[in-house]
């Protein structure tokens, strides 16, 4: 796992060309994630996440992005925190489980990258002291 405060995120970073010129299918993804509150990052294997949480004056998520990943279904995962983030689903409690109930389909088999967008939130959390 990475830890990074958002004070020390990278600033420059690319889009990959698989993202260049699509539609927005995934409203929450994001090229940077500058300006966020927290920033988490987690890695596993070939396989790393980056998400950033926008937090309001009270502490709650008003918006979130991750960074691009090229793998699909650890997208899929990604984006499903997002919304249910900005729906206002408490951070602290949004594990893998609870991301694997929020995407069912072709992707339960790939559970493994639920818990890697999890560990990812959790890392922002630490950064916060929750």
């Amino acid at each position: 796992m990475n830890l990074q405060p958002a004070e020390a995120a990278r600033l420059a970073e690319v889009v990959p060309s698989w993202r260049r010129g699509l539609p927005s299918v995934e409203p929450h993804c994001a090229g940077s994630l500058h300006g966020a509150t927290l920033t988490g990052e987690a890695s596993r294997r070939q396989l790393s996440v980056r998400i950033g949480l926008w937090l309001d004056e009270a502490g709650w998520v008003r918006q979130a992005r991750w960074r691009p990943v090229e793998d699909p279904t650890l997208r899929g995962y990604a984006e499903a925190a997002c919304k249910l983030l900005e729906s206002g689903a408490d951070p602290a409690r949004l594990d893998g489980e609870a991301l694997r109930h929020a995407v069912p389909g072709p992707m339960a088999g790939h559970g493994d990258r639920a818990d890697l967008v999890a560990c990812a939130l959790q890392a922002a959390l630490l950064l916060r002291g929750s």
